[in-house]
């Protein structure tokens, strides 16, 4: 009984999740966000991650999928209310005014491997005075190196898992589905339809897909515990790189 006691000392705190899935998330977990290209997953995490900064908490997002000029419009976008046609209209003026947004939120991009994250978390450790409280690794499979199988695909959720376990910090990793039926971006997504079945290491599997014009479905595939298997639609701002709640 006193290590079943200690157990529940290392289960991390609660982190609320921005939207309307019952996901019993914690602080050092493995979240992974599926879904097709081109549905909005790159826009989702953007949104969750500027909510978490909104609060005063730290964060830290890989890009690796999408050029880092492009994330910048996107965040100006989202906090600012303008589309990101007109942001590109303006750069300059832009540029000045998100030096003055004072959000935690730091961006890295490209040349990492999962083996590298240990190394990035520990510089943003020394910069933040403490572990990021998220880090969204956008996408994946770009932290693949060597051949693309499914070992080295199962080797990059461990490492991820283990680097969220041991820092207290939420992974939220971002992944493509294989080919087949759920590839088209417009039906139903389940956690088995991700590249090489890497499903069984995150502590929490949210899937997507497009709904009607503006929404996007959201899917509970697995839940820590409680019931897992609900679906909800949002709409999502693709023009601001906004989730509307």
């Amino acid at each position: 009984m006193k290590s079943l006691a200690r157990s529940l000392q290392d289960l991390g705190d609660p982190v609320p999740f921005p939207y309307a899935l019952p996901a019993d998330i914690r602080r050092g977990d493995l979240v992974m966000l599926l879904a097709a290209p081109k549905v909005g997953k790159g826009k989702i995490a953007v949104d969750w991650a500027l909510r978490v900064a909104s609060t005063g908490l730290p964060v830290t997002y890989l890009t690796t999928d999408t050029r880092i000029t492009e994330q910048a419009v996107r965040v100006i976008a989202n906090l600012s209310g303008e589309t990101k046609a007109a942001v590109k209209d303006r750069l300059d003026y832009w540029s000045g005014w998100l030096t003055g947004v004072g959000h935690p939120l730091r961006w890295a991009a490209g040349g990492f491997g999962s083996g590298d994250l240990w190394e990035l978390l520990e510089a943003e450790a020394e910069f933040f005075g403490r572990y990021p409280e998220m880090l969204v690794v956008d996408v994946a499979f770009d932290l693949l190196r060597g051949q693309e199988d499914a070992g080295s695909a199962r080797k990059v959720f461990r490492d991820l898992h283990k680097l969220g376990s041991q820092t207290g910090t939420l992974i939220l990793a971002l992944h493509h589905v294989k080919a087949g039926d759920s590839a088209n971006g417009n039906t139903f997504v389940s956690m088995a339809d991700g590249m090489y079945q890497v499903h069984m290491i995150p502590e929490t599997v949210i899937t997507a897909w497009r709904g009607n014009a503006g929404m996007v479905s959201m899917h509970l595939a697995k839940n820590r515990s409680g019931m897992d298997g609900q679906t909800i639609q949002v709409a999502v701002d693709f023009d601001r790189a906004k989730v509307i709640t």
